[in-house]
């Protein structure tokens, strides 16, 4: 896996400032911005929304990083990531009221606008189990110095990363909606290490959702069906997305199996289907199997949609 520029700032950073000694004998080590600011712009380097994003220095040691202060950080073997288990709970219903324009449930494409939905359509306050709870202050604010507890870090735990949903490449499509994105953009805007990277992408160019633009160095957008898509009914939007997935044969036979049987088709029985369907550039046992998981995971998605 090559080295992206956040892993060299960082590997840099640590040999300079002897930083794997110092957590050893301290247990931590505390920066400034302007520390930091000599190998890489600091907000670039100081974010990590998902595991998967840190810097490769600090997933080898297991470490974190967290802000102390306006512009200082420590790092350490925090535990600052939970991996969330897919609920089982029966879906509960929301609207927006009917008075409210200017947000829909069609067009939720940024953290902030999922915020106020869920917010003025009842969902936070359902969660909190407070009807009477109310949207405050928003964006970046200080606070007086306070104490907080996290666990240490310091075991074999290994965590296990999922590369097979469809509903990612769904997620990616929503990220291109604002802009267009680079490989390494993508990689840390989301929950993709650069493997992961890779295989979405070249899934949503496969489902024809996304195009490579090469005129500034490779970056991904938006195809016209794509942007198309996004622009419909969140129910719409769903059974277009299964329209792009269907209209490759592998998946509209492997659906018709499944419907005709009421189970869905092994591995085996995939595998069969694709090499009766002569697929471009696939050769080999092992990819066969590979791609069947993905064949799998794909329809299994669209299945739980109908059950729904």
């Amino acid at each position: 896996m090559s080295e992206t520029k956040n892993d060299s700032a960082w590997k840099k950073f640590f040999e300079k400032h002897d930083v794997l000694k110092k957590i050893e004998r301290n247990g931590i080590f505390k920066i400034s911005e302007n520390e930091i600011r000599e190998f890489r712009e600091p907000r670039l380097v100081v974010k990590f929304d998902h595991k998967l994003n840190l810097p490769k220095i600090f997933l080898e040691h297991k470490l974190s990083i967290l802000p102390i202060t306006r512009g200082d950080y420590a790092i350490a073997h925090f535990e600052t990531y939970h991996e969330l288990a897919s609920a089982k709970k029966p879906i509960k219903n929301f609207q927006l009221p009917s008075h409210i324009q200017s947000l829909d449930f069609n067009k939720i494409f940024s953290e902030s606008i999922a915020l106020n939905v869920a917010f003025a359509s009842g969902i936070i306050a359902d969660f909190m189990e407070d009807k009477k709870i109310l949207l405050t202050a928003k964006g970046i604010l200080c606070t007086g110095k306070f104490n907080f507890e996290i666990n240490s870090l310091q075991d074999d735990s290994k965590y296990r990363v999922q590369v097979e949903n469809s509903q990612r490449i769904i997620n990616l499509c929503e990220l291109l909606h604002n802009k267009d994105l680079t490989k390494d953009d993508i990689t840390q805007k989301y929950d993709f290490d650069e493997r992961q990277a890779d295989y979405y992408t070249s899934a949503a160019l496969y489902l024809g959702l996304v195009e490579k633009n090469n005129a500034k160095g490779v970056k991904y957008t938006l195809s016209a069906p794509g942007k198309k898509i996004l622009s419909y009914s969140f129910k719409n939007r769903q059974l277009a997305y299964c329209k792009c997935i269907l209209s490759h044969r592998v998946f509209a036979k492997t659906l018709k199996k499944y419907f005709r049987s009421g189970e869905m088709p092994s591995k085996r029985e995939v595998v069969d289907i694709m090499k009766d369907s002569d697929l471009f550039n696939v050769k080999s046992d092992e990819t066969f199997e590979r791609r069947s998981s993905t064949v799998k995971s794909w329809l299994n998605w669209i299945v739980g949609l109908i059950n729904e």
